[in-house]
């Protein structure tokens, strides 16, 4: 009986298996993407706080 339990269930838990790795690496890629645009939009908007800060030299 529970060799054949195992064999019907390790059909499963490889499906299983093969859905939490595909989850899971859309998730660190989403992550991923997210915190580097973040990260881009932070630093373009300091560079322009920068930017506009700076008053011109008069000559």
């Amino acid at each position: 009986m529970s060799r054949s339990l195992d064999q019907l269930y390790a059909g499963k838990y490889d499906e299983c298996c093969a859905m939490l790795r595909a989850v899971t690496l859309y998730w660190f890629f989403t992550v991923n993407k997210t915190s580097v645009t973040r990260s881009k939009t932070a630093h373009a908007a300091r560079q322009s706080i920068v930017l506009l800060s700076k008053k011109p030299e008069s000559g």
